[in-house]
């Protein structure tokens, strides 16, 4: 049986260059990858952590901030 990761990036973000390249190497080390996307619900992050019950989860959260 092999380890798996849920990847995501959360939010609005939607640079996902990064956490691609994470999720390549690990697959090439032998895990499972479930890759949800960019700006993705946290509700479906949710979601997909109880369904795929993952070992590891790799997630990215970006945050922007307004100057009023």
């Amino acid at each position: 049986m092999s380890k798996k990761i849920v990847g995501a990036s959360i939010g609005n973000d939607i640079h996902v260059a990064g956490l691609l390249n994470f999720l390549n190497l690990a697959k090439k080390e032998g895990y499972e990858i479930v890759y949800l996307g960019g700006a993705v619900p946290i509700e479906k992050l949710i979601g997909a952590i109880v369904e795929v019950n993952p070992d590891f989860g790799s997630y990215k959260l970006s945050a922007l901030v307004k100057n009023h």
